[in-house]
This record gives structure tokens, sequence and C-alpha cells, in this order.
């Protein structure tokens, strides 16, 4: 989970986003048909938690103890999150368990990541738009019982990662792991293009597409 804030950071408010992978794996590099790798100057951090002060975090975390994982209720690593909709989140600072091998998998592959514009505390699942929740900054939420709003969904090519003691892996553009000791992080950069699956389409909201559309018949 990305808040909107880190997303706007790094692709300059949807201005800036590198050509996706192509050809065989890696989708990069000098092969017939791979895309050439972007600038070593593209690849970006994302911190779910950090030791240090980042943009767009609270003590180094979207919140008192959240760190960009939502809570994974069925034990399967996954989550069902849709547009518009809210997501518990998860309190550990290592990805939930049972996900070291789903992460590593996906090392190398353009990844579908949620943004959430608003974080709120609550016993209760909140429901409607952000607009009933005067503070969506994360201050006055931590801990158990938080929840991210859903505003949308953008790609990311996973080059490396971080998210637990031996959960690592360097980034496969400059060969060494993202970030280090007791912070949490994605490497990689954002990308444009069709979301994976089915969906539904839902009447427009002001915002922003964050890179990713979906297609779906007219009709």
């Amino acid at each position: 989970m990305v808040s909107e804030c880190e997303w706007k950071n790094n692709t300059s408010d949807g201005s800036v986003y590198q050509t996706g992978p192509a050809g065989p794996a890696p989708g990069y590099g000098t092969a017939a048909g791979q895309t050439p790798w972007p600038a070593a100057s593209s690849e970006i951090t994302i911190y779910l938690k950090s030791t240090t002060t980042v943009p767009c975090a609270i003590n180094g975390k979207d919140t008192a103890g959240g760190f960009g994982y939502v809570d994974d209720t069925a034990g399967l690593c996954a989550a069902l999150v849709s547009v518009n909709g809210w997501a518990s989140i998860d309190t550990g600072s290592s990805a939930p368990s049972g996900c070291d091998a789903a992460i590593a998998a996906l090392r190398g592959k353009v990844i579908e990541l949620p943004i959430f514009d608003c974080l709120v505390k609550q016993l209760t699942q909140p429901t409607g738009p952000i607009s009933g929740y005067p503070d969506c900054t994360g201050a006055g939420a931590g801990g158990a019982k938080s929840w991210y709003h859903i505003a949308g969904w953008s790609k990311f090519y996973l080059s490396g990662f971080k998210v637990g003691g031996s959960q690592e892996a360097a980034s496969l553009r400059s060969g060494v792991v993202p970030c280090s000791g007791g912070d949490r992080c994605l490497s990689g950069w954002y990308v444009t293009g069709t979301l994976t699956g089915s969906g539904t389409i839902v009447p427009p909201t002001p915002g922003n597409s964050f890179g990713a559309v979906l297609v779906a018949p007219a009709g």
C-alpha cells in the first residue's frame, strides 16, 4: 500500500513514468525484444518504514504501527480491496506471515500497488467517501483498527525489496538491497498500463488515474 503523497512525490504528480518491460525476463536489458534499462537515477525507493525522516510519513511510517501492509485476514498473503473502499492495516513491521515466497516471485515484474488517500482510526470499518473524515493524515490513527481508503491503483516495476529481517533481494538495476537495518522498502519505478484481470468501471471521481487503466467492453 502506497500513499497518494508518496506517489505524487515519485512521479512528479503523475508526469514522470518509465517505459515498461518487454521481452524475456527481467524485461530490461540488451537482449532481443527487451526494453533498455531506465537510468540508474530513475530507480526510486518506497519506504514502508524508515529510521530517518522521509516525506509523506509520520515518524518514518504511514502512521504509528502502520507499515504499508493491509490485514491478511485469510492467512494467504492476500486481501480484497477496491477503489473507494476501506482496508484494515496490518501493524507488523515485516511482511505478513507466508508472504516471503509471494513477494520474491514478484521481483522483476510489474505489480499493481493500491494507492491510499486517507488513513483513519476507528473500531468499525469506515464507509462512504473521505469527505466524511476531516483528518485523513494518519496523525490520529495508529495501531490496530486503523483503515486505509483506496483511491486507485498504480503499476510499479519491482526491482528489489527489503520487507523483513531476511526478506530481502537486491535491486536488479543497481545490484544492491535498496535499504538496510530496520528500514523496510521496495525499489523500482512506476510505469503505465492496463490493469490485469476483470473489473468494474465506476463513475469517475476527481483525482488521478495513477497511470493504470481498465479496459472493458462497451455497453
